[in-house]
């Protein structure tokens, strides 16, 4: 089973995080009451990579803090289990309500995109729920650790572009019932934070309503948690699909060819 976990991260401490961030983080802990919510600073970030992957801690010292945070949820969700989620993103559904049809798969992934033959199968890692030791995971950081290994005069985990656009290895063999599509995900949210619809349990509602209706909040805590007066002409009537972004130019870079002796660049 997939522990009732939500893992997020950035920089700041959480009580000094910006407001929309900040309100961005309530979402996924309004619309889950019985999951554990689990904020992640930076040099907490460091601290777990550094004893979990010592070996490599020193390449991802030097690299963008974005590839950092990619490392480092892989890492903490095999470890612990969980959802993992972007902090520039909102949760539009219950995650217990996203998983009723969960079959035991290992791994809740965003769904697939790319055309080209060899994006065919690429999934973002924005996103994602797993149990705890879950192999594809672990086959993901398995391969940073032998990219450093053999690619010690130049390796910089950004290289492997996959990274950030995850290919999760042997992810067709999965045959997943069901797809992460609890999130409304879009940079736009790191400057505007807007009033949108809920899908809870079936029932679609704006998500002032819900914190009205369903969670009941305060005057206080309502105040906190709503978007501003002045953004109310970008509220969203609608549950958007999942927005997956098309990325080009991605190249693939599997354990198997690892193992063939074939390394990237």
């Amino acid at each position: 089973m997939i522990p009732k976990i939500i893992w997020q991260t950035h920089n700041y401490l959480y009580d000094s995080l910006p407001e929309n961030f900040a309100k961005s983080t309530r979402t996924w802990k309004y619309l889950n009451p019985t999951w554990e919510y689990k904020y992640v600073t930076s040099d907490e970030r460091d601290i777990f990579v550094q004893q979990e992957l010592p070996d490599i801690y020193q390449i991802y010292k030097k690299t963008d803090p974005v590839f950092q945070s990619d490392l480092w949820r892989y890492l903490v969700v095999y470890k612990y289990g969980g959802v993992y989620a972007d902090m520039d993103s909102i949760c539009i559904k219950p995650l217990d309500y996203m998983l009723k049809d969960y079959n035991g798969e290992s791994l809740i992934h965003l769904k697939p995109y790319g055309s080209s033959s060899h994006q065919v199968g690429l999934i973002n890692n924005s996103h994602f729920a797993a149990v705890k030791n879950c192999k594809i995971l672990k086959d993901i950081i398995t391969l940073n650790e032998l990219f450093v290994k053999y690619n010690k005069t130049r390796a910089k985990l950004e290289s492997l572009t996959w990274t950030s656009y995850a290919a999760m290895l042997d992810i067709q063999k999965q045959n997943n019932t069901i797809f992460f599509d609890a999130e409304l995900h879009s940079h736009e949210l790191k400057k505007y934070f807007f009033d949108f619809r809920v899908d809870y349990y079936g029932e679609t509602i704006k998500y002032s309503e819900f914190l009205k209706e369903k969670i009941v909040l305060s005057n206080e805590d309502l105040e906190k948690a709503l978007p501003p007066a002045k953004s109310s002409e970008s509220e969203i009537d609608y549950l958007p699909p999942n927005n997956m972004a098309y990325v080009d130019n991605v190249n693939l870079v599997y354990i198997s060819d690892i193992n063939r002796g074939y390394l990237p660049g």
